[in-house]
């Protein structure tokens, strides 16, 4: 999976990218609209991971949009398959993974 998706995707030949991006989007329909723009503005925050700012951004951050229900478990059920839909699961669970994290982060941080 590694050589695959090193530098963005280069390892896959054209129909393993196409078939990729057809992977994402068929299993990214089940997606919340907003989840893209939250992970891109996650990704920003991230970036500055060492600076002394980080958790005055990391505060500011909004949440992330909720999952539809079964969501998660369908995605895992995807992951293991051997093609590029496992692949596009396991892809889109990072990032799902990433907004649950920070939920968990936000609620221990500013629980008390």
């Amino acid at each position: 999976m590694n050589e695959a998706l090193s530098d963005n995707m280069r390892g896959l030949d054209d129909v393993g990218r196409n078939n990729l991006r057809e992977a994402l989007s068929r299993l990214s329909s089940d997606l919340p609209e907003a989840l893209e723009g939250w992970n891109q503005a996650f990704v920003a925050v991230m970036a500055h991971a060492q600076e002394a700012r980080f958790p005055k951004l990391l505060s500011q951050l909004p949440d992330p949009p909720q999952e539809a229900p079964g969501l998660w478990e369908r995605l895992i059920q995807k992951s293991g398959e051997p093609d590029e839909a496992g692949l596009a699961a396991c892809l889109i669970l990072y990032d799902l993974g990433c907004a649950r994290a920070y939920l968990a982060y936000k609620r221990a941080a500013w629980a008390g």
